[in-house]
């Protein structure tokens, strides 16, 4: 018996619904890390292992991914997701608040590699705009986060629950993807290609180094805490202009022109931002960052072929690229103070830059993906 083919409409419902509730998880925690401090009597640095949670969880996930652990699912990744934002809001102690946030963290990790694969793979040939369009909607929950937060009082923890029973009810909403017959083992999918995914690294430690250190970076340059919030809040809106404009920049660029014009673009914004006007640099080059990832995921799941393990390891890669960030900026940032993170931020761009021309020009890496 043919499995029934997915309605995409109901794919495209449940994906922009649950990307934008994974966008408002990180304000949620940078809100969350005082009040759970002050509940159980923790300190804020004691607090803030809730996101190290997160982060093993949604490792955790990938990695199970990677392997090509079956059963997972569109449909597993919300239930686990749900289940988890649920169990944080009600979560009666510490270490269960904990454990919840693990679980969470898991079902995140399973929802950015689903998701992203069947929006590119699901969507026919506006597959890669989808990538875009749905990479957008996380940006729009990480914009109207704080708003919702604050329209309920700024009870975190309700709006995790809140946020897990919109994805349970997402469940009966999608689809499942109609399944493959055969499935190549891993070491058969794996050749100097795969090369390709140290960008995807690069590409996230520039954008978590200039979202974590560029405000600081604006601070230590004479901005008040105030201004630097609200440039990071222009940031974010020139981010999801970046990501939205992909739906139609996509019909006329290839994506890895588009990565190329996502690096090239926030080098020489980083740069301006380093050596002319901090506050404009900063906020322009959150649309050239916004254009990275998803030209990225299109482009390299192009080389290395249609296997889910193939978008769980570009964002396994990513996930490297964010946690090195900070350990990549640090010697520099030691030395010459906080302040010198855009042109630190710009260099690597810049390289990035420099690296993806050179290798669409020499032909590195062939045009054709993996069958």
């Amino acid at each position: 018996m043919t499995h029934p083919q997915p309605n995409p409409t109901r794919l495209f419902f449940a994906g922009m619904l649950i990307f934008a509730l994974t966008g408002i998880i990180p304000i949620g925690f940078g809100l969350a890390v005082p009040v759970f401090a002050q509940t159980f009597g923790l300190t804020e640095a004691d607090a803030g292992t809730i996101m190290t949670a997160h982060g093993a969880g949604a490792v955790l996930s990938v990695l199970a991914s990677i392997l090509g652990l079956r059963g997972l699912t569109a449909r597993l990744s919300l239930t686990v997701f749900g289940l988890g934002l649920i169990a944080i809001w009600l979560g009666p102690t510490w270490p269960a608040k904990l454990l919840a946030t693990f679980v969470m963290g898991t079902g995140h990790g399973l929802v950015a590699v689903v998701f992203n694969r069947r929006f590119l793979h699901e969507f026919g040939d506006k597959g890669p705009g989808m990538v875009g369009l749905i990479n957008a909607s996380y940006a729009a929950g990480a914009i109207l986060g704080p708003f919702v937060i604050l329209g309920l009082g700024g009870n975190v923890a309700l709006v995790f629950g809140l946020a897990g029973f919109l994805a349970l009810g997402m469940v009966a909403v999608v689809q499942p993807a109609v399944q493959r017959s055969v499935v190549p083992p891993l070491a058969g999918l794996v050749t100097r290609r795969w090369a390709i995914l140290a960008f995807a690294t690069l590409a996230a430690a520039i954008e978590v180094g200039t979202t974590g250190f560029g405000p600081a970076a604006l601070i230590a340059q004479g901005w008040t805490n105030t201004q630097a919030a609200s440039l990071l809040s222009g940031f974010f809106v020139a981010f999801l202009i970046g990501r939205a404009s992909l739906y139609w920049l996509v019909k006329v660029l290839t994506s890895p022109t588009l990565f190329l014009l996502g690096m090239s673009g926030a080098a020489l914004s980083l740069g301006y931002a380093a050596l002319v006007g901090p506050a404009t640099g900063f906020v322009v080059a959150g649309c050239f960052i916004g254009i990275g990832f998803p030209a990225l995921f299109v482009w390299v799941s192009g080389l290395l072929g249609d296997d889910n393990r193939v978008s769980a390891a570009i964002l396994g890669a990513s996930l490297a690229g964010a946690a090195l960030s900070p350990l990549i900026l640090r010697p520099t940032l030691l030395e010459f103070g906080v302040g010198s993170a855009f042109a630190v931020l710009a260099v690597l761009a810049l390289a990035a830059s420099v690296l993806t021309a050179f290798i669409q020009i020499i032909g590195v890496l062939p045009k054709t993906p993996v069958k």
